[in-house]
């Protein structure tokens, strides 16, 4: 079946992912088991776990057989779990003619980059693998919308707290950009998930490490920008706690024009911010449809 917008695009991404878990049989969230996991296995795919350049994180080689390159330095088991999952949703998407030749041709038709492009489908299907968008659904329904939810339901759902995060952008109903944020090294050159070069960084920073928008969002947003020192989602690192403010939306062209709402929280070493680029609706307002 032909696809014609984005927004079939990622619901045929959340497919492929709901297919997958059902012919292998998993009934909870799954996590990454090592070379002999049980998803690679059944996908035909061969997983090495391998030092990769300039601090990448995993690769998928397509190929006959597929391989799957994990980083094992990774120490967070939140983001391995992810990285993972990720890379299996590349052979997904790469498997899928449809699908692959939709991201290809509405990249060119929108002048935007394939990779950065193919890339956000990926974490698409690493957020469902990990946490199904309808079950995201149902909580902000009964809940209405807030990053904080990912403190609720992370007891839920361990070890996929940014999936989580990105869930919630990709089931909002209102227009929002999600970002979860770190402090450390930030690469030279980005990962595989991303395809523009970073700033040369001589230390540690804050910065954002995974990064999602609603479906109703125009622009994208990148991973691995820096974080202003003045903005809500460092001061939410500083005091490791929650901060709201009106903040500028960290894009990568460091462009600080577009200033919108920012709920920022600290939680586990991380910070989990949302732009509120229009009001996020109650669970009033969501129960009208």
């Amino acid at each position: 079946m032909q696809i014609y917008t984005e927004q079939e695009a990622r619901q045929r991404v959340r497919g492929l992912v709901q297919r997958t878990k059902a012919e292998v049989g998993l009934q909870e969230a799954p996590r990454y088991l090592g070379i002999e996991d049980p998803i690679a296995d059944y996908l035909g795919i061969i997983v090495k776990e391998e030092p990769l350049p300039l601090g990448d994180e995993g690769q998928y080689i397509p190929g006959d057989p597929p391989i799957i390159v994990i980083n094992p330095r990774i120490s967070d088991p939140d983001r391995l779990n992810f990285t993972f999952f990720h890379e299996v949703a590349h052979h997904l998407i790469c498997q899928h003619n449809e699908l692959y030749s939709f991201i290809h041709e509405y990249t060119s038709a929108n002048d935007k980059h394939f990779d950065a492009a193919l890339e956000r489908y990926c974490n698409v299907g690493a957020a469902e693998f990990l946490i199904p968008a309808k079950e995201v659904r149902k909580v902000i329904q009964e809940q209405g919308f807030s990053i904080k939810l990912v403190e609720h339901m992370e007891p839920i759902y361990p070890a996929s707290k940014p999936a989580i995060a990105i869930q919630l952008a990709q089931c909002a109903t209102h227009q929002c950009f999600v970002v979860v944020c770190e402090w450390g090294q930030m690469p030279q050159q980005q990962k595989p998930q991303a395809s523009f070069l970073s700033p040369v960084n001589s230390g540690p920073q804050l910065y954002v490490l995974y990064a999602s928008s609603s479906p109703s969002t125009k622009y994208p947003i990148g991973r691995f920008v820096p974080v202003p020192s003045d903005h809500v989602i460092a001061l939410a690192y500083q005091s490791q706690n929650a901060v709201k403010d009106v903040a500028p939306i960290l894009f990568r062209s460091g462009n600080r024009g577009w200033k919108c709402e920012c709920e920022a929280f600290y939680y586990k070493g991380k910070i989990y911010a949302a732009f509120n680029v229009s009001p996020p609706t109650s669970p009033k307002q969501l129960r009208l449809f």
